[in-house]
């Protein structure tokens, strides 16, 4: 259970880090909805990878 809470917490911050990090690496004003679109995939995307890699089953 703690580990899984581990997991939890470090993927949030990962999902934190890269949407709200990104807008600074793209170079995007923040009215580009498809900007906006892609940053929360590139979000949701990094923040699951990292949730399916961490699994130790």
């Amino acid at each position: 259970m703690k580990e899984e809470i581990k997991r939890i917490v470090i993927a949030l911050m990962i999902f934190a880090v890269v949407f709200w990090g990104s807008p600074y690496l793209m170079g995007s004003g923040v009215y580009d909805i498809n900007a906006r679109a892609t940053e929360l995939l590139a979000s949701v995307l990094a923040a699951g990878c990292y949730w399916i890699g961490s699994n130790r089953h």
